[in-house]
């Protein structure tokens, strides 16, 4: 247990983030349910476990039957888009690509 008085350090993260929220309006509201409603049930079911009920990300994959990777990325992906409809931003989501890797050939020796 650590020797420091106060509130661990993520809690106040997570104060000042929630400080800096807007104030929930009624368009507010509108714009994350339109992020929601672009979510895969899958993504809703992460959310309410998460979130609603309070689980940790190992205990919701078990109840899941998720592996725990995907689970945090899927989790990842959610916040950033509900991030983007609450702070501005286009709420659409966009399709990631992989570069290729580029590739240098050495002669042999």
């Amino acid at each position: 247990m650590s020797t420091r008085s106060g509130r661990p350090r993520l809690a106040r993260r997570a104060l000042d983030s929630a400080r800096r929220a807007p104030a929930p309006t009624a368009a507010l509201r509108r714009r994350l349910a339109a992020a929601l409603a672009e979510c895969t049930e899958d993504e809703r079911h992460v959310l309410a476990l998460l979130v609603g009920e309070g689980l940790s990300p190992a205990e919701a994959s078990l109840a899941l039957e998720l592996p725990t990777a995907r689970l945090l990325r899927m989790r990842t992906t959610l916040f950033e888009t509900l991030r983007r409809a609450l702070f501005g931003g286009s709420s659409k989501r966009v399709a990631r690509t992989h570069r290729p890797v580029p590739i240098q050939l050495r002669r042999a020796a």
